[in-house]
């Protein structure tokens, strides 16, 4: 339930209020939070409405009301009774966030509450209901609202923060509460897509939030640009006018706005692909068990007696993973409580999961952000809120031992090619074998820091890795000779055969030019991001980006160090830049032909 902030003219006799909350004269209107990447409804948040004929005029002024006259408590338990009744006949899986004003969700109460009310309506438990709290108010009470966030959780509620970006205690409010989801204020969403700030905070915001296995919601969406704007940041739940209003029935995404959703996100997807060298979660994961969260408790704790090789079971709603519960906690449990309860009351919902396709580096991130309690259960792996697996924490510190010891520090980290070191020894290798017809090729982006400036160092780093992928597809495929290095940011080494070394760079630069020039509508830049230079005066920064490529021919027989090459290197490119600022092509490949003499452009 959501109340209007503004306050308009004087309100109403507390008569009206009285009468209201005794009749229980409140409406629901609900709108739909999406998950992008399937199109399909992941929620409703409520919204309470006054019933007309009540003398109230509107929502604000209802609250306004009952906070005047210290009666909020009485008027959310109307006003939740009405969503909860509501959210009875939602589809399994499908989320009710309701907000609660601070004073209410503080009161030693609401725990208790809460749970009843949840226990009143056939169907419904506490996984299912997402508890909002606004980041504009109780920043004062911060201690005793993570207190009551606490005992939430214990009954099996999920929290989130609402309007993230818009008050001054966010970061502090996030790192106390822990919530399951943060939604990102209106203001922030605004114009994204016209907004270089606004991208890149949210950037950290969704990277932030992937790692510690919490979901983002973006908040009042208008505008197709700004949805689009926010899909290329990986955000994948939204809200706003653009997607439905608020209304009192079951609402599903436009059939044209939900085909579009999903095309973009399976287009970004693509472009935030990581490092297919990197090892992924999918290589590390074991079956589990799962059940439904109404599954009674006894049950299950006679199946793992059963079974001493479970460590505990996944819990659904439906199809949903909402949660964990372990074997040692389900078995304390069991003797102790109710063999009746359902485990949906007893699960973790706390661990967060990450896709199969994630890194081993990701799972330690989000395994290291949570509590104490937690860190020895397993990482959950789903795709598409279908279970692939888990990865109990054993394997997951065995394969980074394992990865560290394969990698060291021989490689550049972001692309997994061999870096400067590795470099070093192979080009001495070369010399003092005297090593003839081998070729060396230099290769850096152009405007490449403008790139950085106007898209950020994320994508910079996605642009990186491109080049890097392909440098292998395309220098290193049936080529046992072929070496390929990082020298770190955007400058690459190759070294092969003179006889193939040049065509195999001429046709991994067409492949760049190609992606480059069929670039995804979210990533061309905006009016910001443009270089005033050449005659029009607006030359866009896409068309600038490509890559140079200096290519040094057999340089093995003359030369006596790594060094001695970099120098080489050196000289060329400055000897080389009269070229590239004539050159009329995105790409070029310059070869040093005489070994120090005439240049001439491939």
């Amino acid at each position: 339930m959501n109340a209007d902030p503004k306050k308009a003219g004087p309100l109403p006799d507390p008569s009206f209020l009285d009468a209201l909350i005794a009749d229980h004269a409140v409406s629901t209107v609900f709108q739909p939070i999406v998950c992008v990447e399937n199109a399909e409804v992941s929620g409703f948040e409520s919204l309470a409405r006054p019933n007309k004929g009540t003398g109230v005029p509107h929502v604000g002024a209802m609250f306004d009301m009952a906070e005047r006259d210290g009666r909020l408590w009485d008027l959310e338990e109307v006003t939740r009774a009405s969503s909860f009744e509501s959210a009875g006949d939602f589809p399994n899986g499908v989320l009710l966030f309701t907000n609660s004003t601070p004073d209410v969700f503080t009161d030693p109460r609401f725990p208790e509450r809460m749970k009843a009310l949840v226990e009143a309506v056939p169907g419904l438990t506490p996984s299912r209901i997402v508890l909002e709290i606004t980041e504009r108010a109780g920043g004062e009470n911060l201690e005793e609202v993570a207190e009551q966030v606490q005992k939430l959780k214990q009954l099996g509620f999920q929290i989130a923060i609402d309007d993230v970006g818009a008050g001054t205690s966010g970061l502090t409010r996030i790192m106390m509460l822990r919530p399951h989801w943060i939604k990102l204020d209106r203001e922030l969403v605004s114009d994204i897509d016209r907004n270089r700030y606004k991208l890149n905070l949210i950037r950290f915001m969704v990277h932030f939030a992937r790692l510690s296995g919490v979901n983002v919601i973006a908040e009042g969406i208008e505008r197709r640009e700004e949805l689009a704007a926010l899909i290329s940041l990986g955000v994948r739940y939204v809200q706003g006018f653009l997607i439905a209003r608020p209304n009192a029935a079951y609402q599903t995404v436009e059939p044209g706005l939900a085909t579009w959703m999903r095309a973009r996100w399976q287009e970004s997807e693509q472009s935030r692909g990581d490092d297919p060298r990197r090892s992924t979660l999918a290589s590390l994961c074991q079956p589990v068990e799962s059940t439904q969260m109404t599954t009674p408790l006894g049950e299950l704790a006679l199946s793992m007696l059963r079974n001493p090789d479970a460590l505990g079971v996944a819990v659904l709603d439906g199809t949903r993973l909402v949660g964990w519960c372990g074997r040692d906690h389900m078995l304390n449990a069991a003797r102790s409580a109710d063999p009746r309860m359902q485990i949906g009351f007893i699960s973790s919902a706390d661990l967060g999961t990450l896709p199969p396709t994630a890194t081993i580096g990701e799972g330690l991130e989000l395994v290291s952000s949570r509590q104490d309690q937690y860190l020895s259960d397993p990482l959950i792996v789903a795709e598409h809120d279908e279970i692939v697996g888990i990865v109990t924490m054993r394997r997951l510190l065995a394969a980074t031992v394992g990865e560290t010891r394969l990698w060291g520090g021989s490689t550049a980290g972001l692309t997994g090619l061999p870096g400067k070191i590795a470099s070093e020894k192979r080009v001495k290798q070369l010399i003092a074998a005297r090593t003839p017809k081998v070729n060396a090729a230099f290769i850096d982006i152009r405007a490449f820091s403008q790139y950085n400036a106007c898209f950020g160092y994320d994508m910079g780093d996605r642009l990186i890795q491109d080049v890097g992928a392909m440098l292998r597809t395309h220098l290193a495929a049936g080529d046992d000779e072929a070496f390929i290095a990082h020298l770190g940011d955007d400058r690459f080494l190759a070294t092969g055969s003179s006889e193939t070394l040049a065509e195999r760079v001429t046709a991994m630069v067409e492949t760049f030019d190609k992606s480059i020039a069929n670039a995804p509508p979210w990533m061309l830049p905006s009016a910001a991001c443009t270089l005033q230079e050449g005659p029009d005066g607006g030359d866009s920064l896409l068309n600038r980006v490509g890559l140079r490529v200096l290519l040094i021919p057999e340089p093995f027989t003359n030369i006596s160090s790594f060094r001695d090459l970099l120098e080489r290197e050196a000289a060329f490119r400055l000897s080389s830049r009269d070229q590239e600022v004539h050159a009329t092509s995105r790409s070029l490949i310059i070869s040093d032909k005489d070994h120090g003499g005439h240049r001439s452009a491939a």
